[in-house]
């Protein structure tokens, strides 16, 4: 008789692929539940409050979509140890299980709801990104093989997420930044740069920006710890927003992002870009600082909300922390 049992291998990337899906199943549960007796506690309010309960049950639909999608990104990006699939193709199995939860649950309102598709599994809908990570707070800002300037993303359309790290005592003590200072650099690949220095003067930490519009940097910015913590993308240097710190400004997408003088900064650092197209680094953790990952940047759906009364169409961009560039 003919052996027809299953091979070791293949059972276990079977019984893991089930198990990765069956984890995504029950947090979209999850996810969706909670937001959905949100969505009720919020509707008998408006109810009470006898406005027109049709068209607000519309927008809340819309904002729970946003709410939950989000919260998917947020979790697939999370999970950096994944044993099977990227993380587009868990986000479109997520998606569906979503779609189906979304309408089983409001057909009994009354309502027809549909998270609309670009294709038919949703991996239209889902950009792809790259994270790029720096862990390493002992080793220099430079490439995984190369001493000098480098380009860790290019052909980006956003850059988000990008917080930084920087040992004070690393950088490069001057008291002009644009010739010998460590800096990050946007470039669309034209005339315009946006730069953000960081260097030391007279033993103190300082920031210099560079939008692209300007002739030369702006000294002495946002009043730097003496080992700061960078959130690039949202404007805060130590946890207070620094109206100077305005990511890319003045620089179109696609662009290019550069370290230039990386050898004059220690410290950790990380960003997710909505491109596949990464420089000189390593393909994954093991192999050491800095490194990319696979993750999910953004989702873009359009969703529709129907009953006997209301007719509602919207769009959703569900990128964690939209006011990041």
């Amino acid at each position: 008789m003919a052996d027809v049992s299953i091979p070791r291998d293949v059972a276990a990337a079977d019984r893991g692929q089930m198990i990765l899906i069956g984890g995504l199943t029950i947090a979209v549960a999850i996810v969706v539940l909670a937001l959905l007796v949100n969505s009720a506690i919020y509707t008998q309010n408006v109810a009470t409050r006898g406005t027109d309960v049709g068209g607000d049950e519309a927008i809340e639909y819309r904002n729970t979509v946003d709410s939950a999608v989000t919260h998917l990104v947020v979790s697939e990006n999370n999970d950096r140890e994944r044993p099977s699939a990227t993380p587009v193709d868990n986000m479109s199995v997520a998606m569906k299980e979503l779609d189906r939860m979304f309408a089983e649950n409001y057909l009994r309102t009354g309502a027809h709801v549909d998270i609309e598709r670009d294709s038919p599994d949703y991996t239209s809908n889902v950009s792809e990104g790259r994270w790029i990570v720096h862990d390493n707070d002992s080793r220099e800002f430079t490439g995984a093989t190369g001493p000098g300037n480098w380009t860790p993303v290019s052909g980006a359309e956003g850059i988000r997420s990008y917080r930084m790290q920087l040992n004070g005592g690393s950088l490069a003590s001057t008291t002009t930044p644009g010739a010998d200072a460590f800096r990050v650099v946007v470039d669309d690949g034209g005339t315009s740069q946006w730069k953000l220095f960081a260097y030391q003067e007279a033993g103190t930490t300082k920031l210099a920006v560079q939008n692209a519009s300007d002739p030369s940097p702006t000294l002495d910015v946002c009043s730097p710890s003496t080992d700061p913590t960078i959130d690039l993308t949202n404007g805060t240097v130590d946890g207070t927003n620094c109206a100077a710190l305005d990511f890319a400004n003045g620089v179109d997408q696609p662009y290019e992002l550069h370290y230039e003088y990386p050898a004059r900064a220690t410290g950790t650092y990380e960003f997710i870009a909505n491109t596949t197209t990464t420089g000189d680094v390593n393909a994954d953790a093991a192999s050491g600082s800095p490194y990319s990952l696979e993750g999910v940047y953004g989702v873009e759906v359009n969703i529709v909300y129907e009953t006997s009364s209301v007719r509602y169409h919207a769009h959703v961009s569900a990128v964690p922390g939209e006011s990041d560039a």
